[in-house]
């Protein structure tokens, strides 16, 4: 099931208008309808407040029909995922324990380029969804030029 299904669906069963769950996520009706059409997607903090929203994980709402649960793993142990591939045939891809990536973001050690995909992203959210059990594919983004960046814990 698409996310776009996923927000229809949890809105229904909550017995909620677009309006009435734009008002609970302090955004605009017209944000909901895009959603629900498949015209535009949330962003990574947006999609956190959905989950909360409606009690769900971020997994689901982005279609992963299996729950997963990281109580039952050693988060220490967790791998963060991330590959990155450029439009140009540059391909990059990390493989590092979540506990390191989090001291090199705390410690402002990691750094991007400016103009990079990765510096768009806020682990800071990531980390979140991570502690509240979200596991698997966390993100994908590709840009208008055709790279792409996908980010996983497993």
């Amino acid at each position: 099931m698409l996310f776009k299904e996923r927000i229809q669906e949890l809105r229904k069963k909550n017995d909620l208008t677009q309006e009435q769950l734009a008002n609970k996520l302090n955004i605009t009706p017209q944000s909901i309808s895009k959603w629900e059409n498949g015209l535009s997607t949330p962003d990574l903090e947006m999609l956190l407040n959905i989950a909360n929203t409606f009690n769900v994980s971020c997994d689901y709402l982005l279609g992963n029909e299996t729950i997963v649960n990281v109580e039952n793993k050693d988060v220490s142990k967790l791998l963060l995922r991330i590959e990155v591939n450029e439009v140009d045939g540059d391909n990059v891809k990390i493989n590092l324990p979540l506990g390191i990536i989090k001291t090199l973001i705390d410690t402002n050690a990691l750094k991007f380029k400016n103009e990079d995909l990765l510096s768009k992203i806020d682990f800071n959210v990531i980390f979140t969804m991570i502690e509240q059990g979200v596991i698997g594919k966390l993100l994908e983004v590709n840009d208008k030029d055709g790279s792409n960046i996908a980010i996983y814990v497993s």
